[in-house]
């Protein structure tokens, strides 16, 4: 079963209501969500110390690359961490059951 869902995927949207878009975004982000948990902080530091600081005009660009930074960081992330690593815990989990089917237990 493939779990990945990610934020880049493209639909037909000729034959998709935007209900049904509306409701794949939120489970893509849902899927997301830990990755976004987990990127949003350091790159919203890295921005803000790295991107003009030359008054007000600068913070709608900075939220900006801030945004963009963290959505394509946890899309890497999901992908390259977390759906691994998902996926050999499941591998792992199969495998433990098969192993203790195999044991004996003694009384």
């Amino acid at each position: 079963m493939d779990r990945h869902i990610p934020l880049a995927d493209t639909f037909d949207r000729r034959h998709r209501s935007n209900a049904e878009l509306e409701v794949f975004r939120a489970i893509a982000v849902g899927a997301q969500s830990y990755s976004l948990y987990l990127c949003h902080i350091p790159i919203w530091f890295v921005v803000m110390r790295h991107v003009g600081s030359v008054g007000e005009t600068f913070v709608p660009l900075r939220f900006m690359i801030a945004a963009l930074a963290t959505l394509t960081a946890a899309d890497l992330t999901y992908r390259g961490l977390e759906l691994p690593l998902q996926e050999r815990g499941c591998i792992r989990a199969r495998g433990l059951d098969n192993v203790s089917d195999h044991v004996a237990v003694s009384a």
